[in-house]
């Protein structure tokens, strides 16, 4: 339905912009004619229905909404959706996905029924889901939607045996790694990767300069080691580091650059993964992406904690059992035990692959 489809592009727009709110599509149609539309703003903004309604002005009664995401029906920073939706006199509203939310939950739906409004629940329901997958993940297990990213040879090496990386991956796959931090809530590297290439962790565009939104920048670093001129710590970027057994010197040195230093100390010395991940959850981050390197992205991977991954495999084999290869670790012990994937998509940016997939829980 081309009206829902709009809503899902609406929805796509606002990625990485709404802050712990979903990214939700809205469409106001009357007569065959679209009336208005809109997208979710910062948090203690308009939702996207709101926007629509208000573009509308004074067409609203006797219109369909399409929202790619139930409305809601409660206070919270702004008042309910589905009160507007009923004031205005729409009549049909089509919703792609209930919300799991539990103060919604189809309590929204339940409400505008009562009140006379018609409504068709599932239209581009999985499409809503992929788009939505941070917050609705979120939202159900309490902790954000983990996708690991790494650019490797087709040996699966991320540098070579001299920590060489720059680069691997051609400059439209690097370019499109740039749009995917973009639409992340944050960016998780390991304390070794700053060490190693001191990164700047932003998300630029094609000519170099900084995309409208910024990931918050995070950190695992057990011991403390991040150098406190690394380049991650631009003004301007909220940082956070995770550590296990800091040193105190060190934490009033890095505190004086304007982050923020958590310990989440685990059982084997290194930061508590899953912890740090409910602590993210609770501050309203929906999605990470994490950029390595093998050491984190391996702990990740053996916590069950990775739930995608975006690859970009070059057309080069770089060899050498010193070279860092992408999940790094004990590893799965026999093949019953890797991690397998689903649900993949391959596409082309000129002469490398890049590979979207879903990972597939164990047990």
């Amino acid at each position: 339905m081309y009206y829902m489809e709009r809503a899902l592009e609406l929805s796509k727009s606002c990625l990485g912009k709404t802050d712990s709110n979903p990214p939700v599509g809205a469409v106001l149609v009357k007569d065959g004619v679209v009336i208005g539309e809109g997208f979710t703003e910062h948090v203690g903004g308009r939702h996207a229905e709101i926007v629509a309604i208000d573009q509308a002005g004074s067409l609203t009664k006797g219109s369909t909404l399409y929202v790619t995401l139930e409305p809601c029906c409660h206070y919270g920073k702004t008042p309910p959706c589905t009160d507007r939706i009923i004031e205005e006199g729409i009549a049909k509203v089509f919703i792609s996905v209930i919300d799991p939310n539990e103060l919604m939950n189809g309590s929204s739906i339940l409400h505008l029924q009562s009140n006379g409004v018609e409504v068709v629940i599932g239209d581009e329901e999985e499409a809503a889901k992929q788009i939505m997958e941070g917050y609705l993940h979120r939202i159900s297990s309490g902790i954000p939607f983990v996708t690991a990213k790494f650019a490797m040879s087709l040996d699966g090496k991320i540098a070579t045996s001299t920590n060489e990386s720059k680069w691997i991956t051609n400059e439209k796959s690097r370019h499109y790694s740039h749009y995917i931090r973009s639409i992340s809530d944050a960016i998780l590297i390991g304390v070794n990767t700053i060490l190693i290439d001191d990164p700047k962790l932003t998300a630029r565009n094609e000519i170099g300069e900084l995309r409208e939104n910024q990931p918050l920048k995070i950190v695992f670093d057990s011991k403390g080691r991040t150098p406190v001129n690394a380049t991650l710590f631009a003004p301007g970027h909220d940082v956070i580091i995770f550590t296990n057994d800091s040193d105190k010197i060190w934490e009033e040195t890095i505190n004086n650059q304007a982050v923020s230093i958590i310990k989440m100390p685990g059982s084997d010395g290194r930061v508590d993964t899953l912890m740090a991940l409910r602590y993210l959850g609770q501050i309203g981050i929906n999605s990470i992406l994490i950029e390595g390197g093998g050491t984190i992205i391996s702990s990740f991977f053996e916590a069950g904690l990775v739930d995608k991954i975006e690859a970009f495999i070059a057309p080069t084999i770089i060899g050498g059992e010193n070279a860092p290869s992408v999940v790094r670790g004990i590893g799965a012990l026999d093949l019953a035990n890797s991690w397998k994937l689903h649900n993949m998509t391959l596409d082309w940016l000129d002469e490398d692959m890049h590979i979207t997939g879903y990972v597939a829980k164990k047990g």
